[in-house]
């Protein structure tokens, strides 16, 4: 009876043997399989951030999506490890010849499709944000410029031009000093240019709108530098008018105290007065 419980039981080892590797296969495959669940919850719950097609509507807008992808950004990187260990233990169930090997294989097809394509959304977010800030502050320093120059043709428009020579002279300083500033802007206006080109050839989704933009500051521009130059001549004439008058009123203050010299009828009374 003890050999052939003996004997029974020697060949039950065999199949408890079997039995123990497909549990344990199955317990891996199981674990696998939720894992890769979780990272594929985890990229799913992350997609929406990364394929938005908000790209702000103002400068501080844009400045604020941008900055909340960068983080977004980091949370991927950080979690690649996790993607890369799943992936890993997928692999090593497939070398070991799982019963599942197909399954397997398929569903790190999946995960890796998901993660790449989360990746690469997330890049071309991060681009478009990138030209969203550009054309942000493309356009808000286009308003600056705009308002600039509406400020600064009133005064070229007036037609104040002195009322007296130090006056006009007050005047003609202080609008050197604004050609100064209008060649300072002029530059800012060239560096637009430059930027509207770029955004055209990066194909910003509102390069037309800025193109536009461009060439009607640069319309506004060249009106102000012809207001500018006109008030110029004006202010210029203005003083040598005064100074024409002043040397006038000089020159006839002078012969008015010669006049009264030579038409005098003192002769003096004798030759030493003479």
């Amino acid at each position: 009876n003890t050999k052939d419980f003996q004997q029974r039981f020697q060949s039950l080892q065999a199949p408890m043997l079997r039995r123990r590797g497909e549990l344990e296969d199955s317990v891996h495959l199981q674990t696998f399989l939720r894992d890769l669940d979780e990272e594929m919850r985890w990229i799913k719950d992350h997609m929406p951030a990364a394929t938005s097609n908000d790209y702000g509507k103002s400068l501080d807008a844009a400045l604020k999506l941008q900055k909340k992808h960068q983080k977004l950004e980091v949370e991927v990187t950080g979690h690649q490890p996790m993607i890369e260990k799943v992936l890993s233990e997928g692999q090593d169930l497939i070398e070991a010849q799982h019963y599942a090997v197909e399954e397997i294989d398929g569903k790190c097809e999946e995960l890796s499709s998901a993660w790449a394509e989360l990746v690469e959304r997330s890049e071309e977010r991060r681009a478009q944000l990138s030209l969203s800030v550009e054309g942000q502050q493309f356009l808000a320093d286009a308003n600056e410029v705009e308002s600039w120059v509406a400020e600064k043709s009133r005064l070229a428009s007036s037609t104040d031009y002195g009322k007296d020579e130090d006056a006009a002279e007050k005047a003609i300083t202080k609008h050197k000093a604004l050609e100064v500033d209008l060649a300072t802007y002029q530059g800012l206006v060239k560096q637009l240019q430059h930027k509207a080109q770029r955004l055209k050839e990066s194909g910003h989704v509102n390069a037309k709108t800025i193109q536009d933009r461009h060439s009607n500051l640069e319309g506004q521009m060249k009106s102000l530098e012809t207001l500018m130059g006109d008030r110029s001549v004006h202010l210029d004439e203005s003083k040598q008018l005064f100074a024409y008058a002043r040397e006038t009123d000089d020159l006839q203050e002078w012969i008015n105290e010669h006049l009264m010299v030579a038409s005098s009828e003192d002769y003096g009374q004798d030759y030493e007065h003479l």
